[in-house]
């Protein structure tokens, strides 16, 4: 899940991009953080058979909570895994 939200960072947000990852109470919470407009997540694409848009649904499957934070220059996707 990692490599993927920063990957989307990369490929579609705006230098810099930072990556940070705390282990609190049992849970692992990462976020990553990049410049650029705000991003609105559009859910599982159209199609099973596209290439690209599918990171966030595996991300939406496998974390027990996540999210996107947006403001006019930055974009942040958190998420967390209960130990």
């Amino acid at each position: 899940m990692l490599t993927e939200v920063v990957a989307n960072a990369l490929r579609h947000g705006e230098p810099p991009v930072t990556v940070v990852v705390t282990w609190l109470a049992g849970t692992a919470r990462v976020v990553v953080r990049s410049a650029g407009p705000p991003f609105r997540w559009r859910g599982r694409p159209a199609r099973p058979t596209e290439d690209g848009g599918w990171g966030l649904v595996f991300v939406d499957a496998m974390a027990d909570r996540w999210g996107i934070n947006t403001s006019p220059h930055q974009n942040e996707v958190w998420l967390e895994l209960d130990h």
